[in-house]
């Protein structure tokens, strides 16, 4: 979700749209995401990163665009919803766009801890 993230981001401060705010999801490095069951006093027994691109369902896809208009932001640009959707999907077609559907560059951690 980074790459859609970064285009609402991007294309919300072109159109000089201010006071807006992208999701606040927690995207963070294997390492990062590590150190959190340590300081609970787990052990960590392994630790996987992966990438897991997610197809989006519908006719050729949902856009990516849509995904954003779920979230908080989307109350700040409503009435530039149309223009905004289709700049923030602009820039992730080259990236999310393949094989005629729409795919989300999502990431997974999965982790093995247990008590020290």
């Amino acid at each position: 979700m980074q790459r859609v993230r970064s285009a609402v981001h991007d294309t919300l401060s072109q159109l000089g749209i201010e006071g807006h705010s992208t999701p606040d999801w927690f995207f963070p490095s294997a390492a990062k995401y590590g150190a959190h069951p340590r300081r609970g006093g787990l052990f960590v027994h392994s630790l996987l990163w992966f990438e897991r691109p997610t197809r989006l369902e519908g006719v050729g896809g949902s856009k990516p665009g849509s995904s954003c208009f779920a979230c908080r932001c989307s109350r700040r640009w409503a009435s530039n919803a149309p223009s905004s959707c289709a700049a923030s999907e602009a820039r992730c077609q080259a990236a999310l766009f393949k094989d005629g559907c729409w795919w989300l560059d999502y990431t997974r951690l999965r982790v093995l801890a247990s008590k020290a």
